[in-house]
């Protein structure tokens, strides 16, 4: 009963337990002092009841709190414990099946993940630490060392994924150095290239010089050729200078053409004005006489329209002026015009005559060209073998220097990139060797 009351009820019951017993004790209290009472036995026998009943009470809540406070005391002494890092003394209560086993079991489970979480830190820490030595020297140029201590289970994938990465690295690494090997034997190559090329170039300077002998023939007929293409280019010149003025007097005659019909034109114009004019002066001339009749004395009033008829005369005058200039005007540019005329047809017999003389000129021209087209056709042979050697040449040349100037700055690279790795001295030699075999091969 009490094993049950100390490890299995709970704390509900444990305490309605305590209430029944307490009860109890007062009820059988309370029935023996009332037998006393009843039996008339002694007032002694009364208050030694009484005494054992208050003696039974005390050592019942002593027993029952001591069964109840106990576990949980201890209970939250060993969760201060645990709080403050001790993960080795053992947890109590365990298998209770009461609340204080619940909580037992929980700090056991606390306890546990804090235990793992040790051991996982502890891990990380060497797994951290030795990453960060290898990654040290990885950043040094170190190649050849492997990470060959055990990390914890959950990271060796870790440890084996660096090494692996770092054998990939160094196999590049290697790769590089080959290739930087094989690109200064495509220097070698390149040079001997170059070097043909420049014997190659002087035998062609050979064949250069002849053809400049050969040019020098040519550069007199040219020169001939070049006198009579001068003179027709003067003649020319004059000729196109002629055509301009012809140009300009024929379009001067056009423009004075032009004026004369345009004068006409307003000459009609004016002669319509002055007919209205004098039809408008008649019409008020005659309507002022009759109002004036009409009025009398009142007949000034129209001053008005007489002034505007002396206006309308005055517009007649004027253009009967006009008209006048305008005719005199067109009798003088019909004068200017003929003139002009005259001038063209003066001007188209100089062109004429220019033409025939250069004729003659172009004449000569044929002739000067027949006799170089000999010469050249002899120059266009031996300049063009010399052109396809020289192109062929001029585009090995510069192949041949770009190549070289390529593949000296990328072995230079390569060189200075694969010196700053330390390699593993034995793949490195065979590497090495390798290289060397393939480049003499």
């Amino acid at each position: 009963m009490l094993h049950w009351f100390s490890t299995q009820a709970p704390i509900k019951v444990k305490f309605q337990f305590i209430v029944l017993g307490h009860l109890l004790i007062s009820l059988l209290m309370a029935l023996a002092v009332l037998g006393s009472f009843v039996t008339l036995s002694s007032y002694p026998a009364a208050i030694a009841s009484a005494a054992a009943g208050i003696l039974l009470s005390v050592a019942f809540s002593y027993f029952t709190g001591k069964a109840i406070s106990e576990p949980y005391v201890q209970t939250v002494v060993r969760m201060e414990q645990l709080a403050a890092g001790d993960l080795n003394s053992p947890i109590l209560y365990r298998n209770n099946k009461d609340c204080v086993g619940r909580i037992t079991r929980a700090m056991d489970v606390f306890r546990n993940n804090a235990i793992n979480l040790e051991e996982v830190t502890k891990g990380q820490s060497i797994v951290t630490d030795t990453l960060a030595a290898r990654l040290n020297g990885l950043a040094r140029g170190d190649l050849a060392t492997r990470i060959t201590t055990a990390f914890p289970s959950i990271y060796e994938a870790l440890r084996n994924n660096y090494n692996s990465a770092l054998d990939s690295l160094a196999d590049m690494t290697r790769t590089v150095a080959e290739s930087s090997n094989s690109i200064n034997t495509g220097a070698r190559e390149i040079s001997d290239a170059s070097h043909d090329l420049a014997q190659r170039t002087e035998q062609h300077a050979a064949s250069i010089e002849e053809t400049s002998r050969t040019m020098d023939d040519v550069t007199k007929g040219i020169n001939e050729t070049a006198t009579s293409a001068a003179h027709v280019n003067k003649l020319m010149t004059e000729i196109n200078r002629d055509a301009e003025q012809g140009g300009v007097v024929i379009k001067n005659t056009t423009e004075a053409m032009g004026g004369i019909e345009k004068q006409a034109h307003e000459i009609a114009s004016i002669i319509g004005l002055i007919d209205g004019i004098s039809f408008q002066t008649n019409l008020l001339a005659l309507n002022a006489g009759v109002e004036a009749a009409r009025a009398g004395d009142a007949g000034k009033g129209f001053s008005v329209v007489a002034a505007e008829v002396r206006a309308l005369a005055q517009r007649s005058a004027d253009a009967a002026n006009n008209v006048k200039g305008l005719i005199t005007t067109n009798a003088k540019q019909i004068t200017e015009g003929v003139h002009l005329v005259m001038e063209a047809g003066d001007l188209l017999g100089r062109i004429i005559s220019r033409i025939s003389e250069i004729s003659r000129s172009i004449q000569n021209i044929s002739e000067a060209a027949h006799a170089q087209s000999e010469r050249l056709q002899q120059i266009n042979i031996a300049i063009g073998e010399m052109d396809s050697v020289t192109q062929q040449n001029a585009a090995m040349v510069e192949e041949a220097t770009a190549a070289a100037r390529s593949l000296a700055e990328e072995s230079d690279n390569l060189s200075n990139q694969v010196a700053r790795f330390e390699l593993d001295s034995s793949k490195v030699a065979r590497s090495s060797a390798t290289a060397r075999q393939l480049a003499h091969a």
